[in-house]
């Protein structure tokens, strides 16, 4: 492509400005791909592309495979699997690697609670392969039969494709994640880079013998080592089934887009940070135990906004105020809070807090030994659910109140996925369902079709409707 000025191209169904510094380079074989809500171009290079192609086509014959694989030979894959991260030898290897992943962190200022791995950690990881190698396997399975003359209709689960998955330094969700196997699918990995020793380990030590032990496809799962923008190309193939996406902020905004801009359909998680709304009617010792429960470390699910009623709001934000310093001191490192205009007039003097605008609630608070939250102060609960449904992430909520009529009102009003009236910490697959969880979804997209916000290897299938035919001469 000649050098010069920016020109306008049309990619994507839209005319765009492509940048002088993407035309230089651009050469055949090269991929665009635009983000129209915000008109970003992004250069992926036939190198990239080849990649991204290379590892879905082995992903894919995988998948084929993976039809003549026996529920024999899937329960073995997960207990053997299982039996490697049991073995004392093996797990000290993987704790080498995990500790150099975490060296590296501290070393680059990164918060490394979830990227440290531990006994409570391993144990969690175990008992989630124990789950799928004991789950009955659902794969054909007949979920309706319909009766018609001279025929019978079968609605039978079927195996949904080829997942990929992009989540944070979090190695226990790269176990979690194999489990989308005991239905018959493959995946593809991408994890932060912060744990890719790690995962590295666990892939060559525990998760490979245990591929070969059981004879499944060798690229049942594959993980994405390559730089990050391959993930780009991968997401833009519509051989891909589905698109996992985990964590939150723009890199989250991107890969969402490039997905559903490509046809593919995308599970993401989004921004997090989790919100309570305290009526006027409370029980105020249940009030401090709900808050203090909701905080005891920094997860997507972990309490984030609160908004008071002005009718109460001196002593709730006593209360709230009682929990901080307790939960702060806990942690050892005391607490952060912010405040809206309404909200800081019901504060003790002597209370430090910063003042935060009235159309930024909804930030959410990445912190990691310090409890931050922010509070607002309401007219009455319809204010409180405008608010939420207006400038939150759409994803966790809970009322406080004894009114059973304001209970019913919020469940119906509220534009959340996970809607409650206790602790805020109750969103996870694991805690909720005892099966592992592949990714949580808030609405900030728009409501999801058909299942919960909590997704799981159970989850991803697709259905066959077989027809059997019994009257030779049948016809329409």
């Amino acid at each position: 492509m000649s050098a010069g000025k920016d020109c306008k191209i049309f990619v994507g169904g839209q005319i765009v400005n492509m940048p002088k510094h993407i035309a230089d380079k651009f050469k055949k074989g090269d991929k665009l791909i635009n983000l129209p809500e915000s008109q970003e171009i992004f250069y992926l290079s036939k190198a990239q592309v080849d990649i991204a192609n290379e590892v879905i086509d082995k992903s894919e014959k995988a998948f084929q495979q993976m039809s003549k694989v026996t529920d024999r030979q899937m329960v073995t894959f997960f207990k053997f699997f299982a039996d490697n991260l049991q073995n004392d030898k093996i797990w000290g290897k993987i704790l080498e690697a995990n500790q150099e992943d975490l060296k590296k962190a501290r070393t680059d200022h990164k918060p490394v609670a979830r990227l440290e791995l531990n006994d409570k950690v391993r144990r969690k990881m175990i008992a989630g392969l124990h789950y799928w190698a004991k789950e009955k396997s659902h794969r054909n399975q007949v979920l309706h039969t319909i009766q018609r003359n001279g025929f019978v209709i079968e609605e039978m689960l079927s195996p949904y494709g080829i997942i990929a998955f992009v989540f944070e330094s979090r190695p226990d969700v790269f176990v979690d994640a194999c489990g989308v196997l005991k239905f018959g699918n493959t995946c593809i990995l991408r994890i932060g880079s912060d744990a890719m020793q790690t995962v590295k380990n666990l892939m060559q030590l525990a998760l490979k013998p245990a591929l070969k032990k059981s004879r499944l496809p060798e690229n049942a799962v594959l993980v994405l080592e390559k730089e990050y923008e391959i993930i780009y190309a991968l997401f833009s193939n519509k051989k891909l089934g589905l698109a996992v996406v985990r964590g939150s902020g723009r890199s989250v905004e991107i890969l969402g887009g490039i997905a559903r801009g490509s046809g593919v359909p995308v599970s993401l998680h989004g921004q997090g940070g989790a919100w309570m709304i305290i009526d006027e009617e409370v029980d105020l010792k249940k009030v401090e135990l709900l808050i203090y429960n909701s905080l005891d470390r920094k997860v997507c699910n972990t309490l984030n906004t609160i908004c008071v009623l002005k009718k109460n709001a001196k002593t709730i934000i006593k209360v709230i105020l009682k929990v901080l310093e307790k939960r702060g001191q806990g942690l050892g490192h005391g607490y952060r809070l912010h405040v809206s205009k309404s909200a800081k007039v019901f504060l003790p003097h002597l209370i430090q807090a910063d003042l935060i605008d009235e159309d930024k609630l909804g930030q959410e608070w990445e912190w990691d030994k310090v409890p931050e939250i922010t509070i607002h102060a309401v007219d009455d609960l319809d204010s409180a659910i405008e608010f939420f449904n207006r400038q939150s992430s759409r994803f966790v909520a809970s009322l406080i109140s004894v009114n059973k009529k304001h209970q019913a009102q919020f469940i119906n009003t509220i534009e959340a996925p996970f809607v409650g009236n206790g602790f805020t910490r109750w969103v996870d697959g694991q805690y909720v369902y005892h099966r592992p969880e592949l990714g949580l979804s808030n609405w900030q997209e728009g409501r999801i079709l058909g299942r919960s916000g909590i997704l799981s290897g159970a989850n991803l299938f697709t259905v066959k409707l077989i027809m059997r035919q019994s009257e030779k001469e049948l016809e329409r």
